[in-house]
């Protein structure tokens, strides 16, 4: 999962940065030629930035040589790197499941796949993440997730036995404000936490460490829910 995340968003940040005229798709060329170092002929590189490049640039179409670029980059960056990870995983599986894989994902070590992904990340982090714009962003994201963290704090306050009160009876008249919070969880959210806590026994000690573990998870389930409000603000 985690390698598939990065190998999907990588190329999405540096498409974006291009969407929000941080750079061009020129500029962003320029920065990941300079980046990579020394150039080859027929380095991963060359077979899959250039290409997308030089393709994006000879190609006659109707769609804009921005769009055509990250279409073919993308493309490439997903022929070359699924295999190898997929590739990486499979020779690993016996010590990834005994816990012996001591890497942080299956792709990483000192492939040219794994710099083609460092790559991405770098120019991102130097070119797109530390842009004033971008800063700025993240800081109004924070003020956003912190505020709403604040608001749903009373449910995690609760007690145990007034927070299963509020899950069976979905209000409680001497819980106005928690039982107004509770609404706003979504349905989903609500259901994986009844299930989950349903699995445990309450004769087990630690009934109440998971209970309040699970009570937790849906408060994750902000930061996605309000992605726009984050974008908006």
């Amino acid at each position: 999962m985690e390698a598939a995340d990065d190998i999907s968003y990588c190329v999405a940040d540096l498409e974006d940065a291009v969407e929000k005229r941080i750079f061009s798709v020129e500029q962003l060329y320029q920065h990941l030629y300079e980046a990579w170092g020394v150039h080859e002929k027929g380095s991963l590189f060359n077979q899959v930035v250039e290409n997308a490049w030089e393709k994006s640039r000879a190609n006659s179409l109707s769609r804009s040589t921005e769009d055509q670029f990250f279409m073919y980059l993308r493309v490439n960056t997903l022929n070359r790197l699924v295999p190898y990870a997929a590739r990486r995983f499979i020779d690993n599986l016996a010590k990834i499941f005994s816990g012996d894989f001591n890497h942080a994902a299956a792709w990483r070590d000192d492939s040219d796949c794994s710099q083609l992904l460092e790559l991405y990340k770098n120019v991102a982090v130097k070119h797109v993440f530390s842009h004033p714009d971008v800063e700025q962003l993240e800081l109004q994201g924070y003020r956003v997730i912190s505020g709403l963290l604040d608001i749903y704090q009373p449910l995690l306050k609760l007690s145990l036995d007034e927070f299963s009160l509020l899950v069976e009876k979905e209000r409680v008249r001497s819980l106005p404000i928690a039982s107004r919070l509770f609404q706003k969880l979504s349905t989903r959210h609500r259901l994986a936490y009844i299930e989950a806590v349903n699995k445990i026994s309450r004769n087990n000690p630690e009934f109440p460490v998971m209970e309040y573990y699970y009570r937790c998870r849906p408060h994750s389930g902000l930061y996605q829910r309000n992605d726009r409000l984050v974008c908006m603000g």
